[in-house]
């Protein structure tokens, strides 16, 4: 397990992490702080004059070493984003990532050299002819040799649904995180030297997305699950509350001091983590706001 700090100005949010972590609770705003300071120091933000002058500066670290954009790329994802975010290929895209991963030892092929043998033979069979010449001055025109940041500007994605164009509407949610994930644990894969944190926010963590999470297994990436419901059972160790008190439900001092010394509870660790095990396997099934207001009103 790997251990994240997240230094804020409002105070550090520490947890262990295995490739994935479900971050609950009512505490929205600090849950905005954290995601809102990871990206700020992962996605090479400027300082502000309140920042420096305050000394308020925010951090990450990964096992106790600082990280910043160079070591470590943060993505994030809402599922109300369009689709279109995610298969857009433009010069800082995350399908355009995940194309120069997956081709890179495009130029090592045979068809590819053949097709930079077509195009610089256009050098001397049609721009020699555009050749402007005035006294012995000459403006020329040439083709470039391809390389593959070349190629990927000729590529467009497109989503087919039973080989007919679909669009973002025509795609489920379920769909769009499965995507996601596909392409930055792929990104991890194809990139080991570098790390991910990656973001996804989501209402409601269902069994398919948990038994996805469940899947991951490159060192080099880690998701967190903002999550508001969890409708499925769930191992409490995956789980970092942020609600009155911060508790990572995978760290056993953090478990005790926050729920047995905190809150004089007459019970061993051991008990405690059984309780929760069950609170989590058990609480899920909740009535519908519906079938709540009926409850109040009768």
């Amino acid at each position: 397990m790997d251990l994240i700090k997240v230094q804020m100005q409002s105070g550090t949010i520490a947890f262990g992490i295995n490739h994935f972590k479900i971050v609950y609770g009512n505490n929205s705003d600090k849950k905005y702080e954290m995601f809102r300071t990871i990206q700020h120091c992962l996605l090479k933000e400027d300082e502000s004059e309140y920042e420096e002058e305050s000394n308020s500066k925010c951090s990450i670290t990964l096992n106790d070493n600082r990280t910043d954009s160079r070591m470590i790329k943060c993505i994030r994802f809402n599922i109300f984003d369009s689709i279109d975010n995610i298969i857009e290929i433009s010069s800082k895209s995350l399908m355009t990532e995940y194309i120069e991963s997956m081709l890179k030892d495009i130029e090592f092929l045979d068809s590819f050299a053949t097709l930079n043998q077509t195009l610089l033979a256009m050098n001397s069979d049609v721009l020699d002819e555009i050749t402007i010449t005035q006294d012995n001055h000459q403006i020329i025109f040439q083709v470039k040799e391809f390389v593959l940041k070349s190629f990927i500007k000729l590529i467009e994605a497109s989503i087919l649904i039973d080989e007919q164009n679909a669009h973002d509407f025509d795609v489920s949610v379920e769909y769009k995180m499965s995507l996601f994930l596909n392409l930055v644990s792929s990104l991890a894969k194809e990139n080991q030297i570098k790390k991910y944190i990656c973001i996804l926010d989501v209402i409601e963590l269902k069994q398919n997305l948990y038994l996805e999470l469940q899947q991951l297994n490159q060192d080099n990436l880690y998701i967190l699950v903002n999550v508001e419901h969890i409708s499925t059972n769930i191992n409490p160790e995956f789980i970092l509350i942020l609600d009155k008190e911060t508790i990572d439900l995978g760290i056993d001092e953090q478990v005790y001091e926050s729920l047995v010394i905190e809150n004089d509870v007459g019970y061993d660790l051991e008990t405690i983590k059984s309780k929760i095990q069950n609170h989590f396997t058990n609480s899920f099934h909740k009535p519908s706001i519906i079938d709540q207001l009926i409850i109040n009103i009768r």
